[in-house]
């Protein structure tokens, strides 16, 4: 389809009108502007023609709109782990419902930002405190550590030093070397605890 008008202010106005999904997908694909085309991709509904447009669009800002459009976690998922763009990445990240995957992502994606999208997304404790404990970046740590609820996990985290902020002495004594066991601290806060949940790491 030859897209007449020079005025992309009145394609997208159109677009914005139209329902006939073989005329929106066509505006998505070739029209010359990228918010005609994304204006047309947002009112596209066919799950496949969104997927096509989410994982070869050349122009990342189409990609996200079609990101946002979809429902497919497969192809979402694959999205969120492959897609070279951060906002596409996040965009997919924010519509995973699947907390492997998520937790995959928080835990080994090379953007931290990636990262701490999808840790604000993770429910499992273990990993969370995983993450807490280990990521590189120091605003995914702290991330991870607002999302722990688990109370034996915030107790080691509370002595221990989450998010690179690592006691190296006793609160009560300044100059003495911090020595106390988990164990001891545990029991002067009358906590229990279950080491087999996160195996043993604590």
């Amino acid at each position: 389809m030859t897209h007449c008008t020079r005025y992309k202010y009145v394609r997208e106005e159109a677009v914005a009108r139209l329902t006939d999904q073989a005329v929106l997908a066509d505006f998505a694909k070739n029209d010359s502007d990228q918010g005609v085309r994304k204006e047309a991709v947002a009112k596209l509904t066919d799950q496949a023609v969104l997927a096509d447009f989410a994982k070869n669009d050349k122009d990342q800002g189409v990609r996200k709109e079609a990101v946002a459009r979809l429902t497919d976690q497969t192809i979402i998922a694959d999205i969120a782990k492959n897609d070279s763009d951060k906002d596409v990445h996040e965009e997919a990240v924010a519509k995973l419902t699947d907390q492997a995957v998520i937790a995959d992502i928080a835990k080994n994606d090379s953007n931290k930002y990636v990262r701490k999208k999808a840790v604000a997304r993770l429910t499992d404790q273990a990993v969370l405190a995983d993450i807490a404990k280990n990521d590189s970046d120091q605003d995914v740590r702290v991330g991870a550590f607002a999302q722990i609820s688990d109370q034996d996990v915030l107790l080691h985290l509370a002595w221990y030093g989450p998010v690179g902020y690592m006691r190296t002495s006793h609160p009560a004594d300044e100059d003495d070397s911090y020595e106390w066991s988990i164990a001891e601290c545990r029991r002067n806060a009358g906590i229990s605890r279950r080491s087999e949940h996160y195996g043993g790491a604590f």
